[in-house]
């Protein structure tokens, strides 16, 4: 039986293009209906995603550190 827990909507994970995490069965016509996340499967997809925005969270500072010296050294 399908347990509903709280969290993700299935609908915005497949919008984000995420559809190897969510799950489908086909109703009585055949037509294929989300049926949720397999949230044993997300948390490794999204360990990635946080070490590469970690990543492009410090090239962006270092990038603005560059260009507030940049400002200041043109404004003094």
């Amino acid at each position: 039986p399908l347990v509903r827990i709280p969290g993700v909507i299935a609908e915005d994970v497949e919008a984000a293009g995420a559809t190897q995490f969510v799950t489908y069965e086909r109703d009585e016509q055949g037509v294929k209906r989300i049926t949720g996340v397999a949230y044993d499967r997300i948390g490794t997809a999204l360990l990635r995603v946080a070490k590469e925005q970690r990543e492009q969270i410090a090239d962006l500072t270092a990038r603005l550190a560059r260009l507030e010296t940049a400002v200041a050294t043109l404004t003094a």
